[in-house]
């Protein structure tokens, strides 16, 4: 799930998807529009 926030989305409840692969998204994007922060901000 995302949320808006500041013209920028965010995921919420990352912990809580067992089928998501976060890091083959980042390395699949195109664009590189796709990041990971594990500090919330």
């Amino acid at each position: 799930m995302f949320v808006m926030e500041d013209e920028k989305s965010q995921v919420i409840g990352a912990d809580q998807c067992s089928t998501c692969d976060c890091q083959e998204a980042i390395d699949s994007c195109p664009v590189s529009a796709i990041s990971l922060s594990e500090d919330n901000q």
